[in-house]
C-alpha cells in the first residue's frame, strides 16, 4: 500500500509555482485532446487496502485526535494497526508536500 500511495500522493500535491498537481495537468491534457495519457491511468490500491485509502482520503489530517473523532463520528472501530497505517500514510503525504515545496524553493 505504501509504495502505491506514494505515487498517488505525489501526483496530487500542487506545484507551488503553478498551483496545479501533476494529476490536474494530465486531466487537462485529457480534456483538451480526448486522449488519456498513460500516466493518468492508475492502478487501484492493492487488494484488501482500498478501505484504508478511502478512510485516509476522507480524514485529511491523520493526527491521533482527528482519527479518534472521525472514528467516533462514523462509528468505525479501528484496530491499532489500521491507525498505524493511517498515520504512516499521513507521514508520506507530509513528506511529499515538504519535498515538493523545498524543491521549489531551491530551484529559484
Amino acid at each position: 500500500l505504501y509504495e502505491w500511495a506514494e505515487k498517488e500522493i505525489a501526483d496530487t500535491i500542487p506545484d507551488p509555482k503553478t498551483g496545479t498537481s501533476r494529476r490536474q495537468q494530465l486531466e487537462a491534457v485529457y480534456r483538451q485532446t480526448g486522449k488519456k495519457p498513460k500516466s493518468l491511468k492508475t492502478d487501484p490500491p492493492p487488494e484488501g487496502t482500498a478501505y484504508l485509502w478511502g478512510w485516509f482520503c476522507e480524514l485529511g489530517d491523520c493526527s491521533y485526535t482527528e482519527i479518534h473523532h472521525w472514528a467516533a463520528l462514523k462509528r468505525v472501530h479501528l484496530l491499532p494497526w489500521e491507525v498505524d497505517v493511517l498515520r504512516h500514510l499521513d507521514h508520506l503525504r507530509s513528506k511529499a508536500w515538504n519535498d515538493r515545496n523545498s524543491a521549489s524553493r531551491t530551484s529559484r
